[in-house]
């Protein structure tokens, strides 16, 4: 028994003339009429008594005086706790500060903890950090066996651990049903979140070209088990635009994983849609304005970051100018005046907060001299100085008609603001 399967056989309370206590009864009735020998099924009745107090006790479920046992009221209707670990989401949302400027990427952190581990991808990030960290040891004249050593300590990136295993242990003194499954913390989707990659660079970044299919379908795995397990009321603003890049990431790969999805999900409104007509375009990046949104900011962060290293060539690829191209040396001297007034450009979560850019979507045209012929948003990017004073400002346009050519957020970089 499990809490996906609990929850799957109580939505038959809901049913149109379903007596009370229709979903307990089929529970019961599946049990007793199972092939298990008598322990097994007496086993089976007290798991099951288990995840439905769980259940009650988490808000998932609530026992109606009219309906008896049934799915709580006020959860998003495609809610899922198919996960094995899923309502220890659930549960352990509760804890975080939604005011923590770190809170959207815990929330991922939970999600991440309880789904499957692709190990190749693990593997992958242990040994290009340590590949890195031997390479600046060697730069460094550390000694052999000094290196060796430093090697062992190197472990793959393991967000808000501590927290994890603290909350887990407490939810399993109160879920006996849990048995053997543990949380397995991990940063993949959270990493690629963090560093401003797309999907293709973050292959690069290590080394997973013959994997893409195992790290694509682990980011699905991201995606479903946010959307559909962490509660509505937990999800900020924040999380929202994550769920939408996170979405977005996986269809701007393969749309058939989430169609297949939408398929499973509905599989009427799937067919109504099937015998639509069908046009032939590339995905519009720009149709979903929150998406859009959440690209063109992920977009701007890349830039930051390349910009708090100096690596002035990295700018120059990443945007475009008004005419022509930028030379990274003209970008350098546009933002001199920031580094003569501060010593760094931060690169943490508050600085990458949504406060720090100000978008005008309105559909306007381009600036004097710009390239963009077709409706353009404005954007201003602030560079956060360590004294918070947000004194320096980047103008951009990001032309529509570009970006839904390019299927990513094209940004023309204006000047300072």
């Amino acid at each position: 028994m499990s809490t996906g399967f609990v929850l799957n056989v109580l939505t038959r309370q809901d049913a149109e003339g379903a007596p009370k206590g229709a979903g307990c009864k089929a529970l019961k009735d599946i049990i007793r009429r199972s092939h298990e020998p008598l322990v097994m099924k007496r086993r089976h009745g007290k798991t099951t008594i288990q995840i439905l107090r769980s259940l009650v006790g988490a808000n998932v479920v609530e026992l109606s005086k009219t309906k008896g046992a049934r799915i709580a009221g006020d959860l998003q209707e495609d809610f899922s706790l198919n996960q094995a670990l899923s309502l220890y989401v659930v549960e352990a949302v509760a804890v975080l500060d939604k005011d923590d400027p770190d809170y959207v990427l815990d929330v991922l952190t939970l999600v991440e903890a309880t789904i499957e581990t692709p190990s190749v991808v693990i593997q992958r990030q242990l040994e290009t950090l340590k590949t890195r960290a031997m390479d600046r040891m060697k730069a460094e004249g550390v000694e052999y066996e000094e290196r060796m050593a430093e090697l062992e300590k190197i472990d793959v990136p393991k967000p808000k651990a501590e927290l994890l295993y603290a909350t887990y242990d407490e939810f399993r003194k109160h879920h006996a049903w849990v048995g053997g499954n543990v949380i397995r913390p991990k940063s993949i989707a959270r990493d690629l979140f963090e560093l401003g990659l797309t999907f293709n660079e973050y292959v690069n970044e290590y080394g997973l070209r013959r994997s893409e299919g195992v790290l694509l379908r682990y980011l699905m795995d991201a995606y479903k088990t946010l959307g559909q397990t962490v509660p509505e009321d937990a999800k900020t603003d924040a999380v929202l635009d994550l769920e939408e890049w996170l979405g977005g990431t996986v269809r701007g790969v393969d749309a058939s994983l989430l169609d297949e999805w939408e398929r499973m999900k509905d599989p009427e409104a799937y067919a109504r849609r099937a015998t639509e007509p069908v046009v032939d375009e590339v995905e519009d990046v720009t149709r979903n304005v929150r998406g859009f949104t959440v690209l063109v900011r992920n977009a701007l962060w890349r830039v930051v970051q390349a910009i708090s290293r100096r690596h002035w060539a990295r700018v120059a690829e990443l945007v475009r100018a008004p005419e022509g191209t930028w030379d990274p040396a003209a970008i350098e001297a546009m933002v001199a005046p920031f580094f003569e007034e501060h010593e760094r450009v931060r690169t943490d979560p508050d600085a990458r907060s949504p406060r720090h850019v100000q978008v005008e979507a309105d559909g306007s045209s381009g600036s004097a001299g710009s390239a963009a012929d077709g409706p353009v948003w404005k954007v201003v990017q602030t560079l956060l100085d360590p004294e918070s004073h947000g004194d320096f400002q980047l103008a951009f346009d990001v032309p529509l008609d570009a970006s839904r050519e390019e299927g990513d957020a094209v940004l023309v970089l204006v000047g300072r603001a």
